[in-house]
């Protein structure tokens, strides 16, 4: 049973009710992680992944949570409230996107740690012997495939969507058309559940605005992405350049004079992404023209 993967791609979510699971008698918010030996580089191996999509999914006790939420603003706490350990839980599991079903819970693991309720970063994690029933394993299989078929695979369509046939209708391109002729189709303002691709920069994430031209007679090639600080206040675009799929160069936009070196952020957006950035864009340019790859 092999559940060490080299590659590992977090979904960048803000945490919800959507994102809170009920098993065995306890309150848990979800934390879930896409696993990959390589990251994927052509269509062959895209579509070979989502058929059995390898995933981790870590639960981390939601009272414990808000608890250490609680303590973090309480200046008087007790050293010992202030270390209170969390129990959580990391599953290895596959799903197949096509079928939206799960497939097998590979391995769970039983730890403990200190949780930083803002970034969920855990310190002095500590695996506990403890094993689950077979009837604990059905009962967490029962309870996860509800929240992968419904919420998680939403983020999945997000990813995996441009690279299956239909995933923008005509209808939904020609509104944008009839409704804005002479602006482009920005991908986030679609699906904005996960934003791929994404990077974390000196505690800050950013993520990358793709936005298209949706001409179906148009082979310009190019997408224009914006760099956006991505927060819960506000999203400050930092930079914004013009690429070009066939040429692979960069250009500035005007509008944003930010002497930025765009070959570089868009190397560190590539690293955290799960498919190939370039392969990513031209999926999303193709889908918009009723093609997928």
């Amino acid at each position: 049973m092999k559940t060490s993967q080299n590659y590992t791609f977090e979904l960048l979510t803000r945490t919800t009710e959507n994102h809170r699971i009920t098993w065995n008698q306890n309150y848990y918010t979800a934390r879930t992680s896409l696993l990959s030996k390589n990251q994927l580089k052509n269509s062959e191996e895209v579509h070979q992944y989502m058929e059995n999509i390898t995933l981790l999914i870590e639960l981390f006790e939601f009272k414990s949570e808000f608890r250490s939420k609680l303590f973090s603003f309480l200046k008087d706490s007790t050293q010992e409230n202030s270390e209170q350990k969390v129990p959580i839980f990391h599953i290895f599991l596959t799903y197949n996107l096509t079928t939206k079903k799960l497939q097998n819970i590979l391995e769970v693991f039983h730890y403990e740690g200190h949780l930083n309720s803002e970034t969920f970063d855990v310190s002095d994690l500590k695996k506990l012997n403890a094993t689950l029933s077979d009837e604990e394993i059905k009962s967490l299989g029962e309870v996860l495939q509800p929240y992968l078929s419904i919420e998680i695979n939403s983020h999945f369509d997000e990813i995996f969507g441009p690279f299956l046939p239909h995933h923008f209708t005509k209808e939904t391109v020609h509104k944008h058309r009839s409704q804005n002729p002479k602006t482009l189709f920005p991908y986030l303002n679609h699906y904005r559940l996960s934003p791929q691709p994404y990077t974390l920069q000196q505690d800050n994430y950013y993520i990358l605005n793709d936005m298209y031209c949706c001409d179906p007679h148009c082979d310009c090639n190019e997408v224009n992405c914006f760099i956006q600080n991505f927060s819960e206040e506000k999203e400050n675009t930092l930079g914004a350049f013009r690429y070009n799929f066939t040429k692979q160069n960069f250009k500035p936009l005007s509008e944003f004079p930010n002497k930025l070196n765009f070959k570089e952020w868009f190397k560190k957006f590539n690293e955290t992404s799960i498919i190939d950035l370039d392969l990513l864009l031209t999926a999303r340019y193709s889908a918009l023209r009723g093609r997928h790859l």
